[in-house]
């Protein structure tokens, strides 16, 4: 009988079944140097399929084996925070790419795991406020990893896989946080990783089982949701029932940034927060989607007037640079973070 002799197409082929893009696995799944010539020398299939499984977190027997499904590799227990109806296999692709991503920039954290038995809220408010004027991204940012705890900014996924916001597990025997929304506004990522701060802060997260938020959002009926946000608006605010409400029927989103300013300074609170809050807390309570939509253009405009040219993926990845001790990895993985986490080499080289 004549054996079938694999191709690096039909690796391809499997991983394009399982929702990955053929350009994705190309960019993302391969090193820099691969070629299309090299994807028909039979002696390199392996090492191929060695990139693809590392690279992609997927199971290498599952991807050589003929006729099967490909399997993703994680021996994790999953705790999906989900909006109603979302099916929880629609997150299995980005999971695994966040998941390999983290553990990589676990491994290579400089900073032993300190723990965090002995930070209160109001304790890490002082300690982030020694060097800023507010808890600002930089701020909290800087703080996670003086304690060991890795933040990252990952949202490189394949284009047509659903996406989550926020996601903390434990890799290395570390916690680590995933900030994954794609916005450039600071506040708009600061809650979302003051909100996972706030998971491991509660005690929800356990070593053996990772916690994914599909969407982070003020309201909602989950109790644990509910807990990490009253952790994430008393660090950032200082008070966990403060509610800023300064609105007025025809304000501008100028007029918002100007009010947002006065009352960040007067209370040591972020600018952007305060304008995020003023938004939040006035959805909230609109009656039509037309008003809502209204209010968070209003904010998302006082936000860009608050906060021009800063870009917070990149701001949370240049803190990552300074962190990690690049020694610890080869030339191959630095090139796979560069790729994955959109890195400057000037941040670190």
């Amino acid at each position: 009988m004549t054996q079938v002799q694999i191709k690096m197409a039909d690796l391809y082929d499997r991983l394009v079944n399982v929702g990955f893009s053929r350009k994705y696995i190309r960019q993302v799944g391969l090193p820099d140097w691969w070629t299309d010539e090299a994807d028909q020398d039979p002696d390199v299939l392996l090492e191929g399929a060695a990139y693809l499984a590392n690279r992609l977190n997927v199971n290498l027997r599952s991807l050589l084996t003929e006729n099967s499904e490909v399997s993703f590799a994680s021996a994790f227990q999953l705790k999906f925070k989900l909006k109603n109806g979302t099916d929880t296999n629609r997150l299995t692709i980005p999971r695994a790419l966040a998941s390999r991503v983290a553990e990589v920039v676990a491994y290579g954290c400089k900073q032993p795991y300190l723990g965090l038995a002995n930070w209160s809220i109001d304790r890490i408010r002082q300690q982030i406020m020694q060097s800023q004027d507010a808890v600002d991204l930089l701020g909290l940012v800087q703080f996670c990893w003086s304690i060991g705890i890795p933040v990252l900014h990952f949202s490189a996924f394949p284009p047509d896989v659903h996406r989550f916001q926020g996601m903390v597990a434990y890799f290395v025997d570390r916690p680590v946080i995933i900030v994954s929304l794609k916005d450039k506004s600071p506040a708009r990522l600061l809650f979302i990783a003051a909100h996972e701060l706030g998971h491991l802060l509660c005690g929800h997260v356990r070593q053996d089982e990772p916690l994914v938020d599909e969407r982070v959002a003020v309201a909602t009926d989950d109790a644990d949701e509910d807990e990490a946000n009253q952790v994430a608006q008393e660090l950032l605010i200082g008070r966990s029932a403060m509610s800023y409400d300064i609105w007025r029927r025809y304000i501008t989103g100028e007029q918002l940034a100007q009010e947002s300013l006065r009352l960040a300074k007067k209370d040591h609170v972020a600018p952007g927060v305060v304008a995020l809050n003023i938004a939040w807390n006035r959805a909230g309570r609109a009656y039509t989607k037309a008003d809502k939509e209204m209010i968070w253009r209003i904010g998302i405009k006082a936000l860009k007037t608050l906060e021009p040219a800063v870009h917070a993926p990149h701001l949370i990845n240049q803190i990552l640079c300074q962190h990690l001790d690049w020694s610890q990895l080869n030339d191959e993985t630095i090139d796979y973070l560069v790729t994955m986490l959109d890195l400057d080499r000037q941040w670190f080289e």
